[in-house]
C-alpha cells in the first residue's frame, strides 16, 4: 500500500524510513528491488539512496555484472555508521546490549547490584560509566552511539515518557532520564518490558504478522503490534491489568474490585504470599491449589487480548519458567473457555520466561528505529 500524505517533509522522512528498513531486512539489495518492495518510484529511491550514500549510512556492497545494460549495484547498511544501547533495569540487575547500525549485537553485559536502594545520582553514574566501559570493550567511538533505551517494568506515559504507575523506579524515572541525558549527551528513551519484547520480535525475529505481548511484573503490561506498524514504535498498549476477571473480589490499587492486576501484579502476589521476595520466586513455589486459580485468572486476562485484538501470536511471559511450564494447560483451557472460538483457533500461544537480554535487545531496536526515522538529522547531531 502506498501512503499519501500532504506534508512533503513528513512524506520524505517516511520514505527514507521505508528505504532504510527495506535495506536492513534484506541486508544486500538493489535500487530496483527497493522500488518494487516499497512501491516508491525509482527516481525517489535513487534520490534517497544517493543522500544516504553521501552521509555514509549505506554503502555499495558489490556490483553484479549484467548480460546487457548497466550492472546491478547492491546496497547495504554501513555497520559502524551508528550504534545503539539497550538496557533492562530491574531492582537487582542491569542488562546492557550494544548493537551496530545493522542491528548486529556487538556486546552484552549483565551487572548485579541493589539498584532499587541506590540514590538516583549514583544510579546515573553507574549506568553512564558502564556505557563508556562497553564502548571501550567493543573498541568503538562513543560519539557514534546514537541513544540509550532503558527498559523498566511499569506503564509508561507516552507523552511525558515517565513511568505512570507500578514500577519500582517509578518515582525517579523522569529525573533519571534527564540526568542520563545530561551525563552522556545521548537521546534517552524509557519503555516497559512488553513494548520492548514486541519490538524485539518485530525487529530481530522478523515477525511479519500481528503480535501481542503480556508481561506479569510490577504491573500487568501489554503491547499489541500490528503487522503494518514498522514505521512507528507500537503505542497500542491498553491497561490490561484493569480488565475484569472472575475472582474473589480482591480490591485493586485503582479502587475497583476484580481487576486482573489485583491478583497478578507484584504487589498483589507479595501481599498474598509474603514469604518470597520476587514474583518469580512466588509463582515458582506455589502449591497447585494456589497456582491453578492464578492460572485461570491469567487465562481470563489473555482471553480479553484474544477477543479484542485477535493477534496472530500471543506471548505471555513472567519471571517464573516453572509456573508457565507446569500450568500452561490450565492457562490455555481458561483462554479457550473465555475467548471466541474463531479468535482462539487463529491465535498462536507462547508461554515464555522473562528474558532480560531480549528486553535489552528490543531496547536497541527502539533506538535504531528512532534513528531510521530521521537519519540525516540524527547524523548531524552526532
Amino acid at each position: 500500500m502506498v501512503l499519501k500524505i500532504s506534508d512533503p517533509l513528513l512524506m520524505r522522512e517516511i520514505n527514507k524510513f521505508s528505504v532504510l528498513e527495506t535495506i536492513r531486512k534484506h541486508e544486500v539489495i538493489s535500487r530496483v528491488e527497493i522500488a518494487d518492495l516499497t512501491q516508491l518510484s525509482r527516481t525517489t529511491v535513487s534520490a534517497i539512496t544517493g543522500g544516504l550514500l553521501e552521509t555514509g549510512l549505506i554503502e555499495v556492497s558489490h556490483t553484479d555484472e549484467a548480460s546487457r545494460g548497466r550492472p546491478r549495484v547492491n546496497l547495504a547498511l554501513v555497520a559502524d555508521a551508528a550504534y545503539a544501547f539497550g538496557a533492562a533495569l530491574t531492582e537487582n540487575g542491569l542488562t546492557l546490549t550494544l548493537a551496530n547500525f545493522r542491528g548486529d549485537v556487538i556486546l552484552t553485559a549483565h551487572h548485579s547490584k541493589d539498584f532499587l536502594h541506590l540514590p538516583p545520582d549514583a544510579l546515573t553514574d553507574f549506568i553512564a560509566s558502564h556505557l563508556l566501559e562497553a564502548c571501550a570493550a567493543a573498541n568503538i567511538d562513543s560519539r557514534k552511539v546514537n541513544g540509550l533505551c532503558l527498559g523498566i517494568s511499569g506503564l509508561i506515559d507516552p507523552i511525558s515518557g515517565a513511568c505512570a504507575q507500578g514500577a519500582d523506579f517509578a518515582k525517579i524515572t523522569p529525573r533519571l532520564s534527564q540526568a542520563l541525558h545530561e551525563k552522556t549527551g545521548l537521546a534517552i528513551f524509557l519503555e516497559n518490558h512488553a513494548e520492548l519484547l514486541a519490538l524485539k520480535k518485530q525487529w530481530y525475529d522478523r515477525a511479519e504478522k500481528s503480535c501481542a505481548v503480556v508481561v506479569l511484573n510490577d504491573v500487568v503490561e501489554m503491547c499489541f503490534l500490528a503487522p503494518d506498524s514498522a514505521q512507528n514504535t507500537p503505542k497500542l498498549r491498553p491497561a490490561l491489568g484493569h480488565t475484569k476477571v472472575r475472582g474473589s473480589a480482591e480490591i485493586c490499587a485503582c479502587g475497583q474490585t476484580d481487576c486482573a492486576q489485583a491478583y497478578l501484579s507484584k504487589s498483589a502476589l507479595t501481599k498474598a504470599f509474603p514469604a518470597q521476595q520476587t514474583t518469580g520466586e512466588i509463582l515458582s513455589n506455589l502449591a497447585p491449589s494456589q497456582a491453578k486459580p492464578l492460572a485461570d485468572i491469567l487465562g481470563q486476562s489473555l482471553a480479553h487480548v484474544v477477543n479484542l485484538f485477535s493477534p496472530d501470536t500471543l506471548v505471555a511471559t513472567c519471571e517464573s519458567a516453572p509456573f508457565l511450564a507446569e500450568y500452561a494447560e490450565e492457562i490455555t483451557t481458561s483462554i479457550r473457555a473465555n475467548a471466541t472460538t474463531d479468535n482462539f483457533q487463529t491465535t498462536k500461544l507462547e508461554f515464555l520466561p522473562l528474558d532480560l537480554q531480549h528486553v535489552a535487545l528490543g531496547a536497541t531496536a527502539l533506538v535504531l528505529k528512532e534513528f531510521y526515522k530521521a537519519p540525516w538529522i540524527a547524523q548531524e547531531a552526532l
